[in-house]
């Protein structure tokens, strides 16, 4: 692992911190981890290297951005995963993005089933299928947890995997 990686980790570990307890991922968190990443990829490979770190957090704002209009996503989450991207890259942001998908999905299943609402969420989807209306994301009795938390560990299991 690279020193630069070792940043990466420390943001998304106080990001877990901070939407755990606060249910916010702060900018004073985000902004300078992007400036910083901008930086390092500048001065080790120059217009390439930033190029590598805007497209890397373009394209992790564009994988959230669709989940964030439709009420499924906060701003912070959108923002911590174009962090991931600046660090590591589109290849790296990508994979992210995916084990994060599944790591969140997991933590959803749990949640609903400790909260006995799985049947009721799954009959909900269905009859709304029916009826041609689905419901948006930010519709009221929706199963919402610090999403961030599934953004860092899915970030860091790809540390492991890739």
């Amino acid at each position: 692992m690279l020193s630069i990686d070792y940043v990466l980790i420390v943001v998304l570990l106080i990001s877990i911190y901070t939407d755990l307890r606060f249910q916010k991922i702060y900018n004073v968190v985000i902004f300078p981890a992007v400036l910083f990443a901008l930086g390092y990829h500048l001065a080790i490979g120059g217009a390439y290297g930033i190029l590598f770190s805007l497209k890397g957090a373009g394209i992790g704002l564009l994988l959230f951005l669709i989940p964030y209009l439709l009420g499924g996503l906060g701003a912070g989450d959108v923002k911590l995963l174009a962090v991931v991207g600046a660090y590591k890259g589109i290849g790296f942001v990508l994979y992210s993005a995916l084990i994060t998908a599944i790591i969140g999905g997991i933590i959803a299943l749990a949640i609903l089933l400790y909260r006995r609402e799985l049947l009721k969420t799954i009959s909900s989807l269905l009859t709304g299928m029916r009826i041609c209306h689905l419901p948006t994301l930010a519709d009221e009795g929706k199963v919402s947890f610090p999403y961030g938390v599934a953004i860092a560990l899915g970030s860091m299991t790809s540390y492991v995997v890739m």
